[in-house]
């Protein structure tokens, strides 16, 4: 008998809970799984037909690939910095992202360092926390707020997590900017939707510029002291996406000068900040600790559950499901992997709310209650599909099958 082929899974410093492992190898019993922390993945990798999750630590990716046994790296986050160096990119390795899985954790999450910063937040919280004996110890005592209501929000990327964002925005702001590097399906409520060449216009005319790239060659240190020079006096800097994307030293000049009227931020570069690092001592800056993608489940604040995959024939993509409109995708080589599939089987559930939609490769699955439709991206390869959607007491569950042609 031929042995299994194997899954490595690994997320976070420590293995995957084993009722998730339970429940993995019960949706894919065809595979052996290999349940590692990143203490352990460097090594683990090298066992992997299959990887799902996120390596923190160095990797010998050269080495792995030189190896020819991994075929399928599917991401538990949206970034891909980690795993993106030249040779797996030039490698027959498929590599698809969970982009989209966290829009709503963090779009709320950044919405809240920017009310927070804007309403003053920060400081009533240390006057509410001074020790016994400080001035400000339990006093009423009010100080200065800003509104963020009818100013002008910059998005720099409008993918998953900057759609989403858009949204929670919209109410506030008097005008909505986005720039992408493909401008395209501009929502109703975001103002203009510019070209990855406008990013200065966006620069100039925004009162708070709200960073959503990823982190690759073309956008690494994109925010650069010439940069902030462009920015409008006093706008606000929030990276909710990866902190490599900020010349750091640039930015704590431009808070330091009073050109910039602060920055909050979920990343930061070195990650983690050090102790000494100026940046924690500006009143004008709310740094968390890369938290903005957490969820909560089930009374437990945890990363998204890596039960939710997809099985392929010769590979994986991991899914989920989400009450409001959320994207997924292949992060590189998009139609290139898609096309060298000879059939995908997407298996899943999703709660059934209105509208719950799932990007697969090279076209959308579109949930509108008990329908199913299946929609193409622009002029992609011929694609036969077949959908079906069932629903029992408490969930849908709909496959997809999408018959794709050998390159």
């Amino acid at each position: 008998m031929a042995a299994k082929p194997t899954l490595v899974v690994c997320f976070r410093s420590e293995p995957v809970a084993q009722p998730l492992i339970d429940r993995i190898a019960a949706a894919w019993p065809e595979v052996d799984i290999i349940n590692t922390d990143q203490s352990g993945i460097a090594s683990a990798l090298f066992q992997a037909d299959y990887f799902c999750g996120h390596a923190k630590v160095p990797v010998d990716w050269d080495g792995i690939v030189s190896q020819g046994r991994l075929r399928w790296i599917q991401s538990s986050a949206a970034g891909m910095d980690w795993c993106l160096v030249p040779s797996v990119i030039d490698s027959d390795i498929t590599v698809t992202t969970a982009a989209g899985v966290l829009s709503d954790q963090v779009a709320e999450h950044g919405m809240a360092l920017i009310l927070a910063w804007h309403r003053n937040i920060r400081q009533f919280v240390l006057d509410q926390f001074s020790p016994q004996g400080n001035e400000f110890w339990h006093r009423f005592k009010r100080k200065p707020t800003w509104d963020l209501t009818g100013k002008t929000i910059g998005i720099v990327g409008l993918g998953g997590v900057g759609r989403r964002f858009s949204a929670v925005a919209a109410p506030f702001a008097r005008r909505l900017l986005a720039v992408d590097l493909f401008p395209e399906n501009k929502p109703a409520h975001v103002d203009e939707l510019w070209g990855a060449d406008r990013l200065d216009d966006l620069l100039a005319q925004s009162d708070v510029v709200f960073l959503s790239l990823p982190l690759n060659s073309q956008t690494r240190g994109i925010m650069t002291a010439e940069k902030f020079r462009r920015m409008k006096p006093g706008a606000l800097l929030a990276n909710m996406a990866r902190g490599g994307l900020v010349d750091t030293d640039a930015l704590v000049e431009s808070i330091a000068e009073g050109h910039l009227g602060g920055a909050i931020m979920d990343v930061t570069s070195p990650e983690p900040l050090p102790a000494d690092h100026p940046l924690w001592d500006f009143p004008n800056v709310l740094i968390t600790p890369h938290v903005g993608g957490q969820i909560h489940v089930g009374g437990q604040t945890e990363c998204p559950d890596p039960v939710a995959i997809v099985m392929s024939k010769g590979g994986m993509l991991g899914v989920r499901a989400a009450p409001s409109f959320t994207s997924y995708g292949v992060s590189t080589r998009t139609r290139r992997a898609a096309a060298s599939l000879d059939m995908v089987t997407v298996r899943f559930a999703v709660t059934p709310f209105p509208k719950t939609a799932v990007s697969i490769c090279v076209g959308t699955v579109v949930v509108d209650q008990l329908s199913a439709s299946f929609q193409l991206s622009p002029s992609p390869p011929p694609v036969h599909s077949q959908i079906c959607a069932a629903v029992s007491s408490s969930m849908m569950v709909m496959v997809a099958e999408a018959g794709l042609p050998v390159r």
